[in-house]
């Protein structure tokens, strides 16, 4: 990447809830706080939103996917809420298919990151089990792209594996303390699917991360 800002970075925590059966996620404020400090060091333009409903949100990302990012290299968003398989919570208590979060970014809705990455980080549960564990005896440059998929140059980073929770703690959610001290120390060195097997690794103490990528290039966040 070389342009200056890298480009768009937005973080939305969902904290609190509007219906009971969502509880408050405390501690989950660190997290923006870790994602904003972060991004800003990877020469990211950062905005942060909080306690997005389910119109807020879904507004929010069209509008953003309708401005201009011909003078970035790369498209961040970062979402962190309760979850279900394959969906996050807004703060009004509707889910949101994850795959309606990437839609207004796809290649038809904005041409604009065509051939650019866009990486979406969610730190949600994706069901309701528990990671199991077992014991085993071990003896990005955009060219000019003429032709390209609609759903081309996707990552999506979580927390768990479908079908099971996504720890937080105190202090905030593991995935996004692992991500973000991965990210600050190799980020310089290693490329963006490297720095995430890296990111799995310390995760599997208590359950490890999964992504799903549609790059079509390695990742560098620094040239």
């Amino acid at each position: 990447m070389c342009h200056q800002p890298r480009g768009l970075a937005i973080i939305v925590n969902n904290i609190n809830f509007r219906k009971k059966d969502h509880q408050t996620r405390t501690g989950a404020e660190q997290d923006t706080e870790r994602l904003r400090e972060l991004f800003e060091g990877l020469k990211f333009t950062v905005r942060c939103y909080k306690d997005m409903t389910h119109q807020d949100t879904m507004t929010t990302l069209e509008h953003v996917a309708e401005e201009d990012h011909s003078n970035f290299d790369c498209f961040i968003c970062c979402v962190m809420s309760h979850g279900a398989q394959g969906k996050v919570y807004s703060s009004d208590g509707f889910p949101i298919e994850i795959s309606l979060l990437l839609k207004p970014f796809n290649a038809k809705e904005c041409p604009s990151l065509v051939g650019k990455p866009k990486l979406f980080f969610v730190q949600a549960c994706q069901g309701v089990h528990l990671q199991e564990r077992v014991c085993v005896d071990c003896g990005f440059d955009a060219d000019a792209v003429l032709h390209v998929s609609q759903e081309a140059d996707f990552f999506v980073g979580l927390p768990t594996v479908p079908g099971c929770v996504a720890r937080r703690d105190y202090d905030g959610a593991p995935y996004i303390y692992h991500l973000t001290n991965v990210f600050k120390e190799f980020a310089e060195t290693y490329d963006l699917l490297t720095m995430m097997t890296m990111v799995a690794n310390k995760m599997d103490l208590r359950g490890v991360s999964s992504n799903y990528s549609t790059l079509r290039k390695s990742v560098y966040f620094n040239p």
